[in-house]
């Protein structure tokens, strides 16, 4: 399928807002840059390559979540090189992947994707968990296993922890998610459940929202 409207002289920054959910949240990222890469090419969105003699699709994610985490905050960044509306790539999209990557906003960046500095997830607990007991747990400093390029080391993810609030099976919570000030959600539920003496219980993550450093909604 050929692209639409004129040739633009410099390629346009597009940004996609998208939730990966269901099935999808078992992909990993490598596997996610693939499906998106062939969607766009079945659906003919004049997306710019990099050149050289292997190009490839300039597409750059913010914050990926882990295998088996849903998300409905997820954030591509692509160029296109021809004239498109945000509303046609949207459709175009939509109709080439599955409803399990549901294509939420498509529109003109007008912040980075580094100025992501906190992410809010909704965090799904096999039982309802004390709130008082939560609350406790979170004044006291919570040493996790962090895993990084020089080795596993313990760590108090404390300072990371911007909020967390109980409800009976669901946690709300709001994690540092800076460059170089990063809590992935699975180091803190597991560090919680560990402290609320309750390591096996079964949860499910799902990413609600991202925000920047003023606390405003990301996008």
């Amino acid at each position: 399928m050929l692209p639409k409207g004129n040739l633009l002289r410099e390629p346009r920054a597009i940004r996609i807002k998208f939730a990966k959910t269901g099935k999808l949240r078992f992909i990993s990222h490598l596997d996610l840059c693939r499906t998106l890469n062939s969607a766009f090419l079945r659906s003919g969105i004049p997306i710019w390559y990099s050149q050289g003699f292997n190009p490839r699709p300039k597409m750059v994610f913010a914050l990926t979540v882990s295998v088996g985490a849903e998300s409905v905050a997820e954030y591509l960044d692509i160029r296109i090189t021809h004239e498109m509306s945000e509303s046609e790539i949207a459709k175009r999209l939509q109709a080439a992947v599955t409803p399990d990557l549901a294509i939420l906003e498509v529109y003109r960046p007008a912040t980075k994707l580094q100025d992501v500095e906190y992410s809010e997830y909704a965090i799904y607990t096999e039982h309802p968990l004390d709130p008082d007991a939560v609350a406790a747990a979170l004044k006291q400093p919570m040493m996790v296993m962090v895993h990084g390029k020089k080795g596993d080391k313990e760590k108090d993810i404390t300072p990371q922890i911007i909020s967390a609030t109980v409800s009976g099976d669901r946690i709300d919570a709001r994690l540092a998610a800076g460059q170089g000030n990063f809590l992935n959600p699975e180091n803190f539920i597991k560090g919680l459940l560990a402290a609320l003496d309750d390591p096996d219980c079964f949860y499910h993550i799902c990413r609600t929202a991202c925000y920047t450093a003023d606390g405003t909604l990301f996008r």
